[in-house]
C-alpha cells in the first residue's frame, strides 16, 4: 500500500509539462522519437511513424484507416501523455523512483533496458507498453494503475 500510494505522488508530481505541446506532425514526431530512442531518427515520417508504432504498441501499421495525425496523436498521448492520462514516461519515472530511488535521464528504451537488467537479470524482448506492464508487475507485485492526483495544500502549512 505504501509503495502504491508513493508510485501515485510521484507520478502527480512528475505530470506537469513546462512546455507547450508541439502541433504538427513532424514536431509531434520529433519529440517521440527523442523520448523513445533518444534523438530523431532518418527517413520518410510514414516509416518513422510505423517504426513508433512498433516499438511502443508491438503492432507496426497494419492498414488502419487512421489518419497519419491521429495515429501520431495516439502515439504521443501514451508516450508524453495529455490530460489525466498517466504516460509510459511517466508510467517508467515512477517505476525507477519507487525501484532505485531516482529517475534516469535517457530514452525509454536504455532506461527500460537497464531496469529489466536490474530486476529480471535480462533484457526482455517486446512492445515498450507491455514490457512496462511487466516490470509493474515484478516491482509493485500486480499491474497497479496510475492515476494523477489533484489536490490542494493549506497555505499556512508552508508559507508562514
Amino acid at each position: 500500500m505504501k509503495k502504491q500510494v508513493l508510485t501515485l505522488l510521484m507520478a502527480s508530481l512528475i505530470s506537469g509539462t513546462a512546455f507547450a505541446a508541439p502541433g504538427t506532425v513532424t514536431e509531434k514526431t520529433h519529440v517521440l522519437e527523442t523520448t523513445v530512442y533518444g534523438s530523431v531518427q532518418d527517413g520518410a515520417v510514414v516509416d518513422r511513424i510505423n517504426q513508433l508504432d512498433e516499438t511502443v504498441y508491438g503492432t507496426g501499421f497494419s492498414g488502419n484507416s487512421a489518419t497519419l495525425s491521429k495515429r501520431v496523436d495516439t502515439l504521443y498521448n501514451s508516450v508524453e501523455g495529455s490530460g489525466t492520462n498517466i504516460s509510459l514516461r511517466e508510467e517508467m519515472d515512477a517505476l525507477e523512483y519507487t525501484y532505485q530511488n531516482s529517475i534516469n535521464a535517457g530514452s525509454l528504451v536504455d532506461r527500460v533496458e537497464k531496469m529489466e537488467r536490474s530486476v529480471n537479470g535480462r533484457i526482455g524482448s517486446g512492445s515498450l507498453q507491455k514490457r512496462i506492464v511487466s516490470l509493474k508487475t515484478k516491482v509493485y507485485g500486480s499491474n497497479v494503475t496510475l492515476t494523477n492526483q489533484v489536490g490542494t495544500l493549506a497555505v499556512t502549512k508552508y508559507l508562514k
